[in-house]
C-alpha cells in the first residue's frame, strides 16, 4: 500500500491523474477460481478369491482318511468334494468281526479360520449318516491334519 503512495505522489504534484491500481477487494482482474473437489481416488485393484474360496478349491477333490477309531477299528473313508458344495464317499470300518462298507452322499462347507486351517461341516446319507464338524489343518499340497481323529487325510488321483 505503501508502495502505491509513493508512486502516485509524482503524478499528484504535476495535477496529472495518478496510475490506476485495483483496490483490495474491489475491481480488477477475476480472482483465480476456487479449486474444484478433489480427484477422485483410484479405484482399487479387484481383489481376487476370498479366503474361503482359495480353501475351497484346495479340498475339492479325492482324499482318503485312515485312522482307528477309540475301540481299535481300522477306518477307511474316502471322500470325493465337489466345488458346489456336494459330496460322496464310502467308509470301510475293519474289525475282529470283519469289514463293513458304507457309501454316503450329501454336502459340506467350511469356514475360513485363517490361510492354513477351517472347519469343515459334513452331513451326508446313505448307508451311514455322518454329521461332523471338525478342525482341519493343511499339512501340505496332499495332506490335510484332522484334529478330532488326529490323522492326516491324503489327496487321491
Amino acid at each position: 500500500m505503501l508502495a502505491t503512495l509513493l508512486t502516485a505522489l509524482p503524478a499528484l504534484a504535476q495535477g496529472t491523474e495518478p496510475p490506476s491500481y485495483p483496490k483490495l477487494g474491489g475491481p480488477g482482474p477475476d480472482p483465480a477460481p476456487a479449486p474444484g473437489p478433489p480427484a477422485p481416488a483410484p479405484s482399487p485393484a479387484p481383489e481376487g478369491p476370498s479366503l474361503e474360496q482359495k480353501l475351497t478349491d484346495y479340498l475339492v477333490g479325492r482324499w482318503l482318511n485312515t485312522f482307528v477309531d477309540a475301540v481299535g477299528n481300522n477306518i477307511t473313508t474316502d471322500y470325493r468334494f465337489a466345488a458346489d458344495g456336494t459330496g460322496s464317499g464310502s467308509q470301510t470300518n475293519t474289525s475282529s468281526y470283519g469289514e463293513i462298507k458304507y457309501r454316503f452322499n450329501g454336502k459340506w462347507s467350511l469356514t475360513a479360520l485363517d490361510d492354513t486351517s477351517f472347519v469343515l461341516k459334513i452331513e451326508m446319507n446313505g448307508d451311514m449318516i455322518i454329521r461332523s464338524t471338525e478342525d482341519i489343518t493343511i499339512v501340505d499340497a496332499n495332506t490335510l491334519a484332522n484334529a478330532a481323529t488326529k490323522s492326516n487325510m491324503k489327496r487321491k488321483p
